[in-house]
């Protein structure tokens, strides 16, 4: 089983027409001299350098062993500068940057290229088995070779995690054809020596399938820098727990009763795809079915053992998370893998859903929701030549340029509520976050070219839902930029109904009078327990008693403010309380109305 695609090769250049400046790779002597001419210190030059010899070398026909010694003496240098490239494009807002999505695509390629490299070697094994080599040798060899191959295409999927960007469907469709093939030689159980990875000292190629499994259905490009970190260590170490299997386990015996051993936890997968998952009702050309109870049972102990008061040190979960956190992350990891069991996705996930679609208007970041809301432009608060002098000041100081005058009417981007259910989104509609289990959580696309600005998690937008007049302010939890351009967001509905309020404050060390754009969450009790989609209800008025306030304001404006008053277009001015959370550019606190 040999469908992974490969490019066509040819006789390598010989040594009288290579081109000097550029020196042919086609062994690991060759390899190592090629490398000792590159510039070590320019990591971002060696990178794009390492891409152009091994898409060269791909293209060439050379003996297997021959080519597998050249990999290995480019492997360590691999690692190296994909280690030092990634922090360019990791957890950046998307859309990328340009200079950021080059860095990544080259990141992307450089593996994808390593492992073609190494996916030449196994089809010369294979080749070599129906021609009659020597069995012993030829099934070592594609041991090594196959394990080679998925964990770099292990890694090109890390790096898409880190970019919250979606797998294209060769990486699957290379992952699944791996596994056949180590199957056909009877070597997916095989162990497997590899120290340059740094996780643990072997693993099986099993193992490397089923994590990057793991990986995917945690919905690993939603979690932070440092919980991704924690979720690909703890997966490292309880991958072998989750076993493939090639037929459905029975879960009853001969006599109708249910089989003790039966693993209750079952994810269908199907070899012969060009995606991670099967979808739901479709028949698998090639079924497997992935084990899941291993791995939740270690989750499960764990999460036990922090309650009773272990430390996530002893535990060997790491130090970079507190024990609180490691239980939290541990809860959102286990309802996202027993979810993905429980359901198969509908269909796949486009990043439109169709022309059918609800549309709705969607503003993001607070000075633009603020002006959305009809709140008045600062420079009418203050002395109107001054203030728009200061702020073109600090314009140019940032960007460069004057952005924008803060008097243009704000138009709103056309976004589309997703459906329910999608392919690279099937777990997170009901097990996505325990936290957020009383919260309302939608699922939104921004069609590709629709607007410029930058999202991330923690971003604060605004936006009109399909059959409500009304605004309302929603938090991103996640953002997945999607093939075709567009990006996929899960959001959940912050309370209440927005107001746009005027913060004037006095600046702690020069005394200067500042005026920021803010905005007022008014939260009645039925809101407040209220399970309909907005939770909006008709806007409560400052003593009656029964309703809640949240305001929203630049970050770091109470920690740097000596005096601060949030005054409102009902003449009404309140008092910030407690920070109940930061956001990208805003923090949300409790506040009351002054008396």
């Amino acid at each position: 089983m040999t469908w992974f695609n490969l490019p066509l090769t040819q006789d390598p250049p010989s040594g009288d027409g290579a081109n000097a400046a550029t020196p042919v790779v086609v062994d690991a002597a060759s390899a190592s001299a090629w490398l000792a001419r590159q510039p070590q210190a320019n990591a971002l030059g060696l990178q794009s350098s390492l891409l152009q010899a091994l898409e060269a070398m791909n293209g060439w026909r050379l003996p297997a062993q021959k080519r597998f010694d050249a990999l290995e003496a480019l492997r360590e240098t691999l690692f190296a500068v994909d280690d030092e490239c990634r922090r360019r494009f990791e957890r950046k807002p998307l859309p990328l940057a340009e200079n950021e999505q080059r860095v990544f695509d080259t990141a992307r390629r450089l593996w994808h290229a390593a492992a073609t490299g190494y996916l030449h070697c196994l089809r010369s094994a294979v080749d070599a088995t129906a021609s009659g080599g020597d069995p012993a040798r030829i099934t070592q060899f594609a041991a090594c070779v196959a394990h080679r191959a998925l964990v770099s295409l292990r890694l090109e999927l890390t790096n898409n995690l880190l970019a919250a960007h979606e797998a294209d469907g060769t990486l699957w469709r290379n992952l699944h054809a791996i596994l056949a093939t180590a199957e056909e030689f009877g070597v997916r159980d095989t162990t497997v020596v590899d120290r340059l990875l740094g996780e643990t000292r072997d693993s099986t190629i099993g193992g490397q399938y089923a994590m990057a499994l793991l990986l995917h259905l945690a919905q690993a490009w939603s979690l932070s820098r440092v919980q991704f970190l924690a979720c690909s260590r703890w997966f490292a170490r309880w991958r072998e727990t989750v076993p493939v299997l090639s037929e459905r386990p029975q879960r009853d015996d001969a006599s109708g009763k249910a089989a003790a051993a039966a693993p209750t936890r079952l994810l269908a997968l199907d070899l012969a795809l060009d995606r991670a998952l099967p979808r739901r009702g479709e028949v698998p050309g090639i079924p497997r079915w992935l084990v899941l109870d291993g791995v939740l049972r270690k989750m499960r102990q764990r999460r036990r053992a922090l309650a009773e008061g272990e430390s996530p040190e002893a535990l060997k979960l790491g130090s970079e998370l507190s024990a609180d956190d490691c239980s939290k992350l541990l809860d959102t990891l286990m309802a996202r893998l027993k979810e993905a069991a429980r359901r198969a996705p509908l269909r796949a996930c486009d990043g439109t859903n169709g022309s059918e679609s609800p549309r709705l208007g969607v503003v993001a970041g607070l000075p633009d929701i603020y002006h959305w809301l009809g709140g008045p432009t600062l420079a009418a608060t203050d002395d109107a030549a001054l203030r728009l002098q200061r702020r073109e000041q600090e314009q140019i100081a940032i960007f460069g340029h004057v952005v924008r005058n803060e008097a243009t009417a704000i138009t709103p981007e056309v976004w589309q509520l997703a459906q329910e259910e999608c392919d690279a989104c099937q777990a997170e509609d009901a097990g996505t976050d325990p936290a957020k289990a009383n919260q309302r959580q939608l699922r939104l696309c921004r069609p590709a070219g629709t607007g410029s600005g930058r999202l991330s998690p923690r971003e604060l937008i605004a936006a009109k839902l399909p059959g409500e007049t009304g605004v309302q302010l929603l938090r991103v939890d996640s953002v997945l930029a999607r093939l075709d351009g567009s990006l996929s967001l899960l959001v959940h509905l912050l309370p209440g109904t927005p107001q746009a309020l005027l913060a004037e404050a006095r600046e702690r060390s020069g005394g200067r009078q500042l005026r920021e754009t803010a905005l007022l969450l008014a939260i009645t009790e039925s809101a407040a327990a209220s399970d309909s989609l907005t939770g909006q209800d008709d806007v409560p008025q400052p003593g009656d008693g029964k309703q809640q306030y949240l305001a929203v304001v630049p970050a770091g404006l109470p920690g740097r403010s000596s005096a601060l008053a949030l005054n409102g277009s009902d003449k009404h001015r309140y008092r910030l309380l407690q920070c109940r959370e930061h956001g990208v550019g805003d923090e949300v606190w409790e506040c009351s109305a002054a008396p």
